[in-house]
């Protein structure tokens, strides 16, 4: 029998096939006695090693053969593998071939104990394959063809990728696209929603999309996700994880000020970020700190979560002094240098003085403890807290 961690590497495990052009993972879930009764399989189809425009993504689903145990289905949950690359190219790819015009379809799959042959059956309609942008959508961010980007060699496919623009330039970007497995029109709507949010803004310290990327379609444009810039030095909890040597004071401060000045400038808009960690915040060449993946649809993270968020779980908006409970514990998290990953009491914030962290100033100490008072009432404003950092840094 096989062990638990045997088993979560089911959910954690991506096949590289030898073919260069298909790509696969593999699921299962487990029966009481962890034996695998239901399973898939992902693959990528017309993958290119550098573009990212061409594939699409099939998911075949299947349960345990009851009917017939010498079957592929079978093999694959008790060998824990995908299903073989010569079985999908020559019995299954041809029947479905006519249908892959969009990002993914999903499918069940049996084989029949009277033909052997494989039963197949769409699940879900496939969906169209990628959101037309009607007229107005962001018209002041620029439009690339998805067929120029290239992604990072070796790299899997996968929602979020490190991508630079045509063969010839080297200049690194952020490509968020629509996903291996988009949830149907609601999740593209979502992440329209969400570059048209992102794109109004006008703050040198929230990251903006730099492109949408687009396909031409009989004279429309199909959106595929969008690109925002890439920064070396990645986001803060990396870097603290990383940091062999303390982070210097005067850095933590500045960063702290311009974390600030990003929520107060959404709150002064009545908008509100919902995510604020450590981990959606990257550093810039000049070593300036920027907010990311800043969305209408808001986010929480355990560690950041408002204690009445944690009272009624399914109270989920988003709020000012939601956010600022959640800046008060990223000051903590920024100044103790405590990634995300730390073991910590999430509600007791102390401050400490060790080999890696110097003495907080008591001015900021009291503003962090201000803002994570349990009280929503009795925390500062965004631009109470930005003043307060500007003030006394200055």
């Amino acid at each position: 029998m096989r062990t638990l961690n045997e088993y979560l590497r089911l959910c954690l495990r991506f096949v590289h096939n030898s073919r260069s052009d298909i790509y696969g993972g593999v699921w299962a879930q487990l029966s009481a006695n962890w034996e695998p009764i239901r399973g898939g399989t992902s693959i990528d189809v017309d993958v290119d090693e550098r573009q990212i425009s061409c594939y699409c993504t099939v998911r075949l689903e299947f349960s345990r053969n009851l009917e017939l145990e010498d079957c592929e289905e079978n093999r694959m949950l008790d060998e824990d593998n995908q299903i073989m690359p010569s079985i999908f190219e020559q019995e299954i790819l041809p029947r479905i071939r006519k249908i892959l015009h969009g990002p993914a379809i999903r499918m069940s799959l049996k084989t029949s104990s009277l033909t052997r042959q494989f039963d197949l059956n769409l699940l879900d309609p496939p969906p169209s394959p990628f959101p037309i942008l009607t007229a107005g959508v962001c018209p002041y961010v620029p439009r690339i063809p998805v067929q120029i980007i290239r992604r990072q060699p070796g790299s899997h496919i996968g929602r979020v990728l490190k991508v630079h623009l045509s063969d010839y330039d080297r200049d690194w970007m952020i490509y968020k696209s629509c996903g291996l497995f988009p949830q149907k029109d609601l999740y593209l709507k979502e992440m329209l929603k969400e570059v048209e949010f992102m794109a109004q803004f006008d703050c040198a310290f929230i990251i903006r999309p730099s492109n949408l990327v687009i396909s031409e379609d009989g004279g429309q444009e199909r959106f595929h996700g969008y690109l925002i810039p890439y920064h070396e030095m990645g986001d803060i909890a990396s870097l603290i994880s990383k940091a062999s040597t303390p982070i210097a004071s005067s850095l933590k401060l500045k960063w702290a000020s311009q974390i600030a000045t990003g929520v107060a400038f959404l709150h002064e808009r009545g908008m509100y970020w919902g995510d604020v960690k450590l981990a959606n915040i990257v550093i810039t060449g000049s070593e300036d700190a920027c907010l990311i993946d800043v969305s209408p649809n808001g986010g929480h993270t355990k560690l950041f979560l408002a204690p009445e968020m944690r009272l009624n779980p399914l109270f989920s908006k988003v709020t000012g002094p939601r956010d600022i409970w959640a800046l008060g514990a990223l000051l903590w998290h920024l100044w103790e240098e405590f990634d995300e990953q730390s073991e910590v009491d999430e509600l007791s914030f102390e401050w400490r003085e060790n080999e890696k962290a110097s003495a907080a100033p008591s001015w900021y100490r009291d503003l962090a403890h201000s803002c994570l008072s349990h009280d929503p009432n009795g925390r500062p404003t965004a631009l109470e807290v930005r003043d307060t950092l500007l003030r006394n840094i200055r």
